[in-house]
Order: C-alpha cells, then sequence, then structure tokens
C-alpha cells in the first residue's frame, strides 16, 4: 500500500514448496510507461523486503 500497488500472492506451487507467484491485473488499457512503473515499484518492495528480511537475520543460526 506504501508503493500504491497492490498484488494477489498464491500459494506455492509445483512441488508444494517453491514457486510463490505474485499475480498482477492491471487495466486493458494501462500504458507501456505505467507497466513499467508497476514494475519498477513491485521490484523495489520486493527489494525493501528482502533487506529487512537480511536485517532480521544477522546474528542469527540459520539451520542447513
Amino acid at each position: 500500500m506504501e508503493r500504491q500497488l497492490l498484488t494477489l500472492s498464491t500459494q506455492p506451487t509445483g512441488d508444494g514448496y517453491a514457486g510463490d507467484q505474485s499475480l498482477f491485473a492491471p487495466a486493458f488499457v494501462t500504458s507501456e510507461a505505467e507497466l513499467e512503473e508497476m514494475v519498477d515499484r513491485y521490484a523495489a518492495a520486493v527489494a525493501e523486503v528482502d533487506a529487512q528480511v537480511r536485517r532480521e537475520l544477522e546474528g542469527t543460526e540459520v539451520a542447513a
């Protein structure tokens, strides 16, 4: 919501664990520039979450 982008995340596919998906449903009249902005916003949000998770995991032992 902070980036003004809504997506639908699905359950894992394939083997039941790997293959999570995020679905986008832009309007049929969406311009190329709007699609690029949507992807850029999503990529920035994923990068932010990745960085936050990495910070939280620093110093914790992860089971192999």
